[in-house]
């Protein structure tokens, strides 16, 4: 029985359980000055209507209880509404690898950036460069409310921060055709929480899937 009632309080939430027993003890207050302090129960009675400000009191708890259940629900809410990103790979444009970025979450999705990924080769690597960067070509604010969607182009530059044409054509060989590589993009709801994504982008047919949220 005493396990039972734990687990009932453990799930009750603890401003509830205040309340109850801010109810308690002042009835339970009110009660013990009605039963020690008259022992005549009709001037008792005539006092005991002054007390009427108990039901303002309740009154007002009971108008807090309906104001936290509200908050709680408005949190809920927002917790329900996230954007949610996908990506899918459109191929090159003019030396580009060109991105469409969907938000098919129910949030807006603001400020939308992804993330610069270096990778550094290794002397006997199949790739023909010793360090590739890919990153975003221009600066520009991303925002996208449910259901939008807009293209990102992302460069592919060598150690020299040069810009490498006709990107898969010059980097990829069938030696490392399977290879997949991870990136990351962030951005920020509604409520200025930050969120963030990991997505990995397979070589072999360029597909881009969400790995991470």
């Amino acid at each position: 029985m005493k396990a039972r009632i734990k687990r009932i309080l453990k799930r009750t939430p603890r401003p509830l359980i205040y309340i109850l027993g801010l109810v308690l003890l002042v009835y339970g207050l009110f009660a013990s000055v009605m039963i020690f302090s008259y022992n005549d129960w009709g001037k008792s009675g005539s006092l005991g209507d002054t007390f009427g400000i108990l039901n303002a009191f309740f009154t007002c708890i009971g108008t807090a209880g309906i104001i936290y259940t509200l908050f709680l629900q408005n949190k809920t809410f927002e917790t329900s509404i996230k954007p949610l990103l996908e990506i899918i790979s459109k191929g090159e444009e003019d030396g580009y690898f060109k991105l469409l970025v969907k938000n098919i979450g129910n949030g807006t999705a603001m400020n939308i950036e992804i993330l610069p990924l270096k990778i550094t080769t290794a002397d006997d690597s199949p790739f023909k460069f010793k360090e590739i960067n890919f990153q975003q070509s221009t600066n520009k604010t991303l925002n996208l409310q449910a259901s939008a969607e807009d293209f990102v182009m992302i460069g592919a530059y060598d150690e020299k921060n040069k810009l490498l044409d006709k990107i898969f054509l010059s980097l990829i060989d069938e030696k490392v055709s399977d290879f997949t590589f991870e990136f990351e993009v962030i951005y920020i709801d509604v409520s200025n929480r930050g969120l963030k994504q990991t997505f990995k982008l397979g070589l072999n047919d360029g597909r881009i899937t969400m790995i991470d949220y």
